[in-house]
């Protein structure tokens, strides 16, 4: 699974950088504003997130690249209409 990081100022998403984890996409993304959080904090390289994850948004993209961000959350920042705050896209292969 792709997860990609961003930047938002001002709901302009930059692009920071990217991974790959060894999961299946299914593993994470349960359902709508349901994820594992911990399995994703898992797996992610050590020292990448630039922040704590409390201050990160969260967003689900399809193949075309439309994201919808992720409520319900206990570890991430759940979704809103924040102006700055980083976010992280989850793709499935």
């Amino acid at each position: 699974m792709k997860v990609i990081l961003y930047k938002r100022r001002y709901g302009v998403h930059r692009f920071v950088k990217e991974c790959e984890v060894p999961v299946s996409f299914n593993k994470v993304y349960i359902k709508e504003d349901v994820i594992n959080e911990d399995l994703l904090l898992d797996l992610l390289p050590k020292n990448w997130l630039p922040v704590e994850p409390r201050e990160i948004l969260l967003t689900i993209s399809d193949k075309e690249g439309c994201g919808t961000g992720q409520r319900g959350l206990n570890r991430f920042l759940p979704w809103a209409k924040y102006f700055d705050s980083y976010v992280i896209e989850l793709q499935e292969d």
